[in-house]
C-alpha cells in the first residue's frame, strides 16, 4: 500500500513538474505535453494536482506510523521525493 501511494504520488509529481517546468530545468524531453498525452495535471488541473499529491504523502506518513519499525532511512527517502525539482 505504502509502494501504490508512494508510486502514484511520484508520477503525478512528475505531471506537475512536467506542466511547470522546462526541459533545462528538467533534464529531459517534454514529451508529454508535444505528444499531447493524458496526463493528471491535463485531466484534474495543477492544483487538484498538488493536493492529490500532499494526500499520498500524507496517506503514506499515516501507515509507516502505524509499523512498528525504524522508518528513519525510508522517511529520507520520502522527503527526496517530496522535495525534488526534476
Amino acid at each position: 500500500t505504502i509502494g501504490y501511494h508512494l508510486g502514484t504520488a511520484f508520477q503525478i509529481q512528475d505531471d506537475v513538474l512536467e506542466s511547470v517546468s522546462n526541459e533545462e530545468e528538467m533534464g529531459k524531453s517534454l514529451s508529454d505535453a508535444r505528444n499531447d498525452k493524458s496526463t493528471y495535471v491535463k485531466l484534474m488541473g495543477l492544483e487538484a494536482s498538488k493536493i492529490e499529491i500532499d494526500e499520498h504523502f500524507r496517506k503514506i506518513d499515516s501507515l509507516l506510523n502505524e509499523l512498528s519499525i525504524d522508518a528513519t532511512e525510508f522517511n529520507k527517502i520520502i522527503e527526496r521525493i517530496k522535495d525534488r525539482k526534476k
